[in-house]
Parts: C-alpha cells; sequence; structure tokens
C-alpha cells in the first residue's frame, strides 16, 4: 500500500482550503472597494455594477466579483434585475424613515439579549469607536465616520448572541443608509458622538432601561427630523 497517499490527501486539503480562503479574501476585498467607492461618491444609488469592468480594474477573476455582488445583495445594498445586471440600491427618503422605524425595535431588542452577557473587551470597543468618531470630526472625514457609527451598532448587535436577529440587522443594509443619513442629510460626527456616549454609559452601568430606551429614541428622533424637514419641503 502506498504509505505516502495520506499525505497527499493532506496536501490536496490542504490546498483545498488555501484556495477557499484566497477565494474569501478576494471577495471580501472587492466587498470592501465597492463599498468606499459609495462612500467617496464613485458609485450612486442605481448605477449599474458591471462586473467585467470591476474585475479589470482590481486585477481579478469575475469569480470574487460575482460573490461579492451576492454578499452586497444580502445586506441590502445591491439589487439583481435578471437579464438587466446589478446596481446599487435606489432610495427615498420614505425607505430611510422606514429603516429608522425597523433600527429602533431591532436594536432595542439587540440592548435587551446584549446587556448581560456583553463583555470587557466589547465595552473597550464601543470606547474605541467613539474616540474614532471624535477623530472622524476633527478630519471631516466621511468614511470614517459610517464606519465607526456602523462598527458602533454592529458590536452591540454581535453581542446579543442572537443569529436571526443579526442577518436580519445585515439584511435591512444598515451600511447603505448609514452613509445616506451622514452624506445626505449631513449628521455630523460631533452629532453622532453626543448621541452614543449616553448609550454607552448606560451598557456599562448595565442599565436595560435606560440604554434600551436611548437606543430605540436615537432613532425614532432620527426619524421626526427627516419627516419634520422633508414634509416642510414636501418631499415625503
Amino acid at each position: 500500500m502506498d504509505q505516502s497517499l495520506p499525505h497527499l490527501k493532506k496536501s490536496i486539503l490542504n490546498d483545498e482550503n488555501a484556495e477557499y480562503l484566497k477565494k474569501h479574501v478576494l471577495r471580501e476585498q472587492v466587498k470592501e472597494y465597492i463599498m468606499n467607492a459609495i462612500l467617496e461618491g464613485k458609485f450612486a444609488p442605481g448605477d449599474r455594477l458591471v462586473e467585467t469592468h470591476i474585475a479589470k480594474q482590481l486585477g481579478v477573476s469575475q469569480a470574487p466579483v460575482r460573490e461579492a455582488f451576492r454578499d452586497l445583495e444580502r445586506v441590502g445594498i445591491a439589487i439583481t434585475v435578471p437579464y438587466y445586471g446589478t446596481f446599487i440600491r435606489e432610495y427615498n427618503y420614505k425607505d430611510l424613515i422606514d429603516v429608522y422605524v425597523i433600527r429602533a425595535e431591532l436594536e432595542a431588542l439587540a440592548i435587551r439579549e446584549a446587556i448581560s452577557r456583553i463583555t470587557i473587551e466589547d465595552i473597550k470597543r464601543l470606547e474605541e469607536l467613539l474616540i474614532e468618531m471624535h477623530r472622524a470630526n476633527f478630519l471631516q472625514d466621511l468614511k470614517l465616520q459610517v464606519r465607526a457609527d456602523i462598527d458602533f451598532h454592529n458590536v452591540i448587535v454581535e453581542a446579543s448572541g442572537n443569529n436571526i436577529l443579526i442577518n436580519l440587522w445585515e439584511s435591512i443594509g444598515v451600511y447603505l443608509w448609514t452613509y445616506l443619513s451622514v452624506s445626505v442629510w449631513k449628521y455630523k460626527a460631533k452629532e453622532l458622538v453626543g448621541r452614543h456616549e449616553p448609550i454607552l454609559e448606560a451598557i456599562k452601568k448595565r442599565d436595560l432601561q435606560e440604554a434600551e430606551s436611548l437606543i430605540r429614541n436615537h432613532f425614532l428622533e432620527l426619524k421626526k427630523r427627516l419627516e419634520d424637514e422633508h414634509m416642510a419641503d414636501g418631499t415625503l
């Protein structure tokens, strides 16, 4: 019997794992490129994402680009229309208001689930993200501002340990809607820090009632602000 066979099998498995990891990394890099392009205004809602062009621009095959498109669809950033292609999801003010209502309840639930589970490491990460928000305000860095905001809420949602809730939260396109909030409606990093600091303090105290109320009101106040602004000029 060929004693080298187990080693050969192990080598094949390692090669397969390496190939899988390579594809996964490429897919994540393509997804990151597209999301950054949205933040930088290179892609706007309604723009078509051309698989061949992006693959050529990034120097990758079309496979990771196609997989990245699927990921972007899953989190609500892109939409594929049969026979026409994949597009950055379009929006209107009513969509954003509806998302605020959903996020208010989803993240209030996340707080309820997370308040007794959240770790010291999670709290340290939330503190770091508040510092990032301050830095974004100082640098007037939109990309940093959006990332810090999303990551702050993501830490809380992930700490809930509720996979269904996490998937629902991701599926409503949090990245795109946060970008729209801070770019189109000009919510400044300084304002975002002011809204997030009390939430963190309530979490540190394990004060469920206060934390839940703050995070729900965070979104409902933004919703009311949009309604007031756009009812005034007839855009809703």
